[in-house]
């Protein structure tokens, strides 16, 4: 008589992988492929996190920048723009805001 089989355990899906398929829920025009690939990518990155522990940091940082590209190359992900400290204070100081001349106090 063959062994009792045991019941098939299902893979818990870890956070990263849950928000991967809400977003991809959202673009039904990305292909079964691209899906698998990233999807694959996200239970890696699901797996370096262990109950909200990080247990290798090298590992789960790579997981992460590789997770990070391919949310990019299939257009999940805005490409990073380089910032600059200088341009954006300036561009700050130059919006339309209250002003000390826009205020006039009373005496």
């Amino acid at each position: 008589m063959p062994p009792p089989k045991r019941p098939k355990q299902r893979r818990r899906r870890g956070r990263v992988e849950i928000g991967l398929d809400r977003d991809l829920a959202e673009h039904p025009e990305i292909g079964p492929g691209a899906r698998a690939h990233m999807r694959a990518q996200a239970q890696a990155l699901d797996d370096c996190d262990l109950g909200g522990l990080i247990a290798d940091a090298r590992a789960a940082s790579e997981a992460s920048r590789v997770y990070l590209e391919l949310r990019r190359a299939y257009g999940l992900a805005a490409a990073a723009q380089p910032s600059d400290p200088f341009a954006e204070l300036m561009a700050d100081l130059a919006r339309p805001g209250a002003g000390a001349s826009d205020t006039t106090v009373a005496g």
